[in-house]
Order: structure tokens, then sequence, then C-alpha cells
């Protein structure tokens, strides 16, 4: 097919028509149940089948379940378990590629539309030109299938000790398994240079939870308690297996299943596995209610993560707090006016653990950069990649909430306002080295200074209309919030980068900082001002003299 001119080929084509489809789904699902006053099942099976409004594109997804329940000795023991399987295969299309010359989406809207789909052999149509891509061959000459079996099992035990007192034992497993299979082939006229592309991508996870608890429940009078005590332990793995081949000598093979017909030099083969996470927690709580006025809760929980660093891997999380039924006190009732009227205060710590498995130990990784021969034999290096921070801790936020829920007309006009303050000390945050480091990044606490959000939210609920056919109820809810860093630096000038841009084309420069009194993670950089004569960007310029970073 030739041109009539450089870039016009004299055709009318709609290339989003061309990979849009109307999209059909089905769901089946079969179930079978039963049982008797001492046991019960029940046996499902799902199905699902969904295609995607790209062509192509499509899931499914096949999921069993069982459930049993078994009462034995007389009701004081209750055994229960449970067990998922599921399997899902993703056929996924070239979306969300990066590379200047975009992906699937992005061709379809900016590709030549006077280009023909295809050919006068029927094969989609291509240039030599790598930046200008055919979405029909995109879609056509490249084949992404994921495979993902997950099983998700549990089982439990309850005895009944004496009357209000129990113990249950619960173990919890969760296993996931995904492999993804990525073939280009070499009909594309970008990789042609490159013969094709396969790439075969695996990932693990196992994640398993035990926990022993034991509750008391009792009534005395107008007093009522309600306990419990307990101890948990959570271990999870994550490991990744990766390979890749290319410069096939044929297009007539799959290349996924053939992939030592690539040339050997390409092949690479790398695998991963994290450092093995745990949590190990000790935790306890007990709710007092005194004739359904007033109502005490309290907690305590001691948390131990292997994250953190050898001195300090444990955190204490209490928390306490009452409330208030005035709507059953007389001389409220006596006012008529209120159906519930509650007072609620609050005071409470959190801990925050979301770091990553590997920030407190001496990590090495091999280093292609720094390999050597010896004895004819190259020999691969390390480089250090994370350095021993022994006192890396818990991030703490301590809340503290006032408020008050309110009811009208029977229930039928109802809401919450709520005033809180929430307080986060030492702070993780991921920081850049200073010179001579052997590391480009490092997580740490700031042990000065806090993140502060304070804040009021406003909940309203009316029931409209309330009748055996029809309800009809409106929800409103608000929330204002104030959020600032205190006193995290000395000078108020100063700042703490944070926030790595990443990607195709990104610098991998900092876009983010805190800084006093200023919302977390705020944006810090230069400031768009206009586009000069000759299509230069301006920035708006801080100081006399130059362009500066600011919020």
């Amino acid at each position: 097919i030739k041109a009539d001119n450089e870039n016009h080929y004299g055709y009318e084509t709609d290339w989003q028509d061309e990979i849009f489809r109307a999209a059909l789904s089905q769901s089946h699902t079969l179930a079978l149940s039963g049982g008797s006053k001492k046991n019960a099942y029940r046996l499902s099976f799902n199905y699902v089948d969904q295609n995607g409004i790209i062509e192509k594109s499509s899931l499914e997804k096949y999921v069993s379940r069982l459930n049993l329940s078994q009462h034995a000795f007389d009701d004081r023991l209750l055994i229960e378990a449970n067990v998922t399987a599921s399997q899902v295969l993703e056929n996924r299309v070239p979306v969300g590629a990066s590379g200047f010359e975009g992906d699937l989406l992005l061709n379809a809207l900016k590709t030549n539309p006077t280009w023909p789909v295809r050919d006068s052999t029927g094969i989609p149509f291509q240039t030599i030109s790598s930046e200008e891509r055919n979405p029909i061959a995109m879609l056509e000459y490249t084949n992404d299938l994921t495979r993902t079996t997950r099983i998700l099992g549990g089982a439990a035990a309850t005895v009944n000790i004496l009357t209000g007192l129990k113990y249950k034992v619960n173990v919890g497993i969760d296993y996931t398994n995904a492999i993804r299979k990525i073939s280009q082939s070499q009909e594309l006229s970008y990789l042609r240079a490159e013969q094709g592309r396969a790439q075969i991508n695996t990932k693990e996870m196992l994640n398993y939870v035990i926990e022993h608890i034991v509750s008391f429940n009792k009534t005395f009078g107008k007093h009522t308690i309600d306990a419990l005590a307990g101890y948990s332990f959570q271990h999870i793995e994550r490991a990744g297996y990766n390979q890749q081949a290319g410069y096939f000598t044929t297009d007539k093979i799959d290349y996924i299943y053939q992939m030592q017909e690539g040339d050997p030099a390409y092949r690479q083969v790398s695998s991963w596995a994290n450092t093995p996470e745990e949590l190990q927690s000790f935790f306890g709580r007990i709710n007092y209610n005194l004739d359904e006025k007033y109502l005490v809760t309290a907690t305590f929980r001691r948390d131990g993560s292997s994250k953190f660093g050898t001195n300090r891997k444990y955190g204490n999380f209490p928390s306490i707090a009452a409330g208030w039924r005035l709507s059953q006190e007389d001389f409220i009732r006596n006012l008529d006016i209120f159906s519930n009227l509650k007072l609620r205060l609050g005071w409470g710590m959190t801990g925050n653990s979301e770091i990553g498995a590997d920030n407190s130990t001496f990590l090495l990784r091999p280093d292609a950069g720094s390999t050597a021969i010896i004895n004819n034999v190259p020999i691969t290096g390390f480089r250090i990649d994370k350095t021993p921070q022994p006192d890396l801790h818990w991030e703490t936020t301590t809340s503290t909430n006032f408020g008050f829920d309110y009811g009208f007309f029977d229930g039928r006009l109802s809401g919450t306002i709520d005033l809180f303050r929430k307080k986060t000390t030492d702070l993780l945050v991921e920081q850049p080295t200073k010179a001579l480091s052997p590391t480009s990044t490092f997580i740490s606490n700031l042990e000065d200074g806090y993140i502060l959000n304070d804040g009021i939210e406003l909940g309203l609920t009316g029931i409209v209309v309330d009748q055996k056919t029809f309800n009809w109820t409106v929800n409103f809810n608000c929330t204002s919030i104030q959020n600032k860093a205190v006193d995290i630096l000395d000078d108020d000038a100063s700042i703490i980068p944070t926030g790595l841009v990443r990607g195709q084309g990104l610098t991998g420069a900092y876009a983010q900082a805190y800084a006093n009194n200023r919302p977390m993670g705020s944006f810090y950089m230069l400031v768009f001002d206009s586009i000069d004569s000759r299509g230069k960007i301006q920035f708006v310029k801080k100081e006399k003299g130059g362009d500066s970073l600011m919020f």
C-alpha cells in the first residue's frame, strides 16, 4: 500500500471503533447445603466469564467453597472449617505500557486515520517507524495471559469452659501463586530487529495466622462485663521468579514454551524473595455496661514486628472509650424530644509498620556493574542495599475524639457529630542519604515533631418513607480536616525531601517534602508560569536571579 503523499494513504479508519466492542458477561453458581442440629455444611461452585470492552481481553474465574461446622460434647465444643479455592485466567492487552510510543489506547488515539487496518494480504498494516503502531497489530501479535491460583482456608475450635467463659483457637492460611506469560511476535514492526520477545513472571505469597482467644461474658444485675484476652502470630512470605528471551530465528514456534530457541546472549533469569515478615501480638479488651446507660471500653495491645530494628521491635498501644446514653435518663425522657441521645469520648494509640520487610537489617544485592573475571570465570560482585538500623521502630498515632449521636421522631431523623484530633509521632520517612553513603535512601523515624490532624465530621440520616413495600432513606456526610507538620525541623525554611518521581522519561527527583506548618507530603517543585514566544516554559520566580523550588 502506497501513500498518496508522505502521510496520506487514502483510508478513513476509526481506530477506536476497531479495538472496542460490546462486551458480554455471564455468571453461574451451584450450591448444595444441609445438616442437622449438630452439624451443617455448604458446598458451592461459581463460574464467571467476562469479556472486556477491548477486543481479545477477557477474564474467566472458577471458585469453589466449602463450609463445615460440627457441635460435640453436649454443645461444649464447636468445630468450624472453611476452604476456598479459586483460579482466575486473565487475557490482557497492551494497556498501561510505558514509553513515549504509548500503549494500545494511546495509539488508537494518535495513529494515522488514513492508514488501512490490513494490507492486501490480510495481515495488519504496518510501517517501518517504531513510533507509529497499528493498534490491531499490537492486539494480534501480543499474547498476555495471567493465571492466578489462590487457596484460602481456616479452621477454628471453640470450647465452652464454664458459663460465660470460652476459649477459641483459630488457624488461617492464604496461598497465592500467579504466573504471567507474555509473548510479542517478531511480526510487530517495532520488534523485528529484536526478532520477538518472551517473558514469564511468577509470584508466590504465603500468609498464615494463628490466634488464641479467651473470652468472658457475664451479667450481674445491672452490671455486664464482656472481656477477652488473646495472642496472635502472623507469618508472610513473598517470592518471585522471572525469565525472558528474545531474538528468535522463526515466528513459527510458541516463544513461551521454547525460550531456549532465543539468542543465549539475550536470555535473562532472575529471582527474588523478601525477608519473611512476622507479627506477634498480645491483646486484651474489657467492656463494662451499667444499666445500659454508662459504657466503658478499655483495650491494650503489645505488637512486635520483624520489620523493625533489633532494639525496638515491640510497641504498646492502649485505648479507652466511654459513652453515656442520655436518652435512658429520666430527665431527658421527660423532655419528649430525643429518641436517642448518646455522648462519646475516646482516646487511643495505634501503630504503623507499613515500610517493607528489609529496612532495618544489613542487606546485600548482586551488582552486575562490579563483575570481575577470575580464572576466566565471571564473578558477580555485591553492593550494600540496606544498612542496619537497630532503633527503627513503630510510628504511633494518638487519637482523641468527642462526639454525640442523636435521634428524633422515633429514629426517622438521626445523626452524629464528632470532633477529633490525631497526632502522629515517630514518623517513618524515606529520606536521601548524605554523600559517601553506600545507599541512596533510607527509612528512619523522625524523632522530633509530629503530624497533626484536626477535624470535625457530621452525619445526618433521614427516613423519608418507611413502608413494607417501599423504603426511602437519605444520608448526608461532611468532614473537614486540617493537616500539618509541627516542629519536625529546627528551621522553618528547611525541608525533608520525599516522593521520588519514577518512570519512563522521569528523572527520579524528589517532588514532595515535609516542612513545618505544611500538609504532609506537600508537592515541592518549580511552579509553571507561562510559555514564552520561543516556546520555552517559564517558571514563577521566587527570588531574583533564577527559578526556585516552592510549595
